[in-house]
């Protein structure tokens, strides 16, 4: 995934001397015109947001455009929720949409992450070889299975496999990127992979992929990405944390009834195919609200990543989630 660091230019600092500001009417007019432009200039506050390329995040590509000249939305990309969540820590950016299971790491370890809203549910897709006779999840006993250690993609496949009766010692794991996930598919790599979009869609797009299922039938349930800051953020500066939901509130209420710009966004914005992102969102669930099923379902899921050694305690749901911004 490429990377982009747009650098914020330093704000137009405006002094004057009083000796300048008396020297006489016109002066002190053009002196007064002066003022008030730069003055307009300055209202303009930085707004640093970091982002995957992925469909899931569509929405950060409309917060320029919804905010307006009061902010200026600088976004970075970054290849792993890891180094986003790092961003964060160390104030490199203010805001990050990443996934929930970072979130969690993060915060076990005492960073001072939180979440301030939801950014997607579901986004992933249990994928096997067009031509394995793989027709359910049993079938994956003894198979090479692609495998993304620690992300939400690996614990639904763990979860689906548990609910078959099977275990990751059941099957032959190999730990690929999610770059290079279809690939291996293609070449006979591996058999099969549980991973996100709009990779999935596109391995059956391409012919070599089929859709084994999705796998939301655990109690994690569809949880899958959210929006993240630093914790003394929400006493620093709430102001541009309210600014920031409701322009992604706008957003996502926006794209859901539209997914065909959805798609367009993708597909002009990070290469994207636009028809295998359109058809990818469907398997997509935009969302920003932190309601009582995201509550259940984040709280389900830490518990079963202390139950696979992801992290050696579950965070308190309560500091780890603000929900004040994202209220429904």
């Amino acid at each position: 995934m490429d990377e982009m660091s747009p650098k914020s230019q330093p704000a137009t600092v405006f002094s004057a001397s009083r000796r300048r500001l008396i020297v006489g009417g016109a002066a002190m007019a053009l002196a007064g015109t002066g003022v008030i432009g730069i003055a307009a200039a300055q209202t303009s506050k930085t707004m640093r947001v970091g982002v995957h390329k992925g469909v899931v995040f569509v929405p950060s590509l409309l917060l320029q455009s919804l905010l307006g000249a009061s902010w200026q939305v600088e976004l970075s990309y970054f290849g792993s929720p890891a180094d986003m969540a790092n961003a964060i820590a160390s104030r490199s950016i203010d805001i990050g949409y990443t996934g929930v299971t970072i979130a969690a790491i993060a915060r076990s370890k005492g960073l001072p992450i939180v979440i301030i809203a939801s950014s997607a549910g579901k986004g992933t897709a249990i994928i096997v070889g067009a031509k394995t006779s793989i027709q359910k999840v049993e079938d994956l006993k003894g198979k090479n299975i692609g495998q993304v250690v620690g992300g939400i993609q690996d614990v639904q496949l763990r979860e689906q496999l548990r609910m078959a009766g099977l275990s990751m010692k059941d099957v032959n794991p190999i730990a690929i990127s999610f770059a290079d996930l279809p690939a291996a598919l293609e070449k006979g790599g591996i058999d099969a992979f549980c991973g996100g979009e709009p990779a999935s869609t596109k391995t059956i797009e391409d012919g070599y992929g089929r859709l084994l299922k999705y796998p939301y039938d655990t109690p994690v349930g569809t949880i899958n990405a959210g929006i993240l800051t630093r914790e003394t953020t929400v006493q620093e500066n709430p102001d541009m944390l309210r600014a920031f939901v409701g322009a992604h509130r706008q957003a996502v209420t926006r794209l859901r009834g539209n997914l065909d710009e959805a798609a367009e966004l993708a597909n002009k914005n990070w290469g994207f195919p636009l028809e295998t992102s359109r058809k990818a969102l469907n398997n997509v669930d935009l969302r920003w609200v932190l309601d009582e099923g995201f509550m259940s379902d984040l709280a389900n899921y830490m518990a079963r990543m202390k139950d696979l050694g992801m992290i050696s305690e579950v965070p308190d749901i309560n500091k780890l989630v603000i929900r004040d911004f994202a209220k429904a």
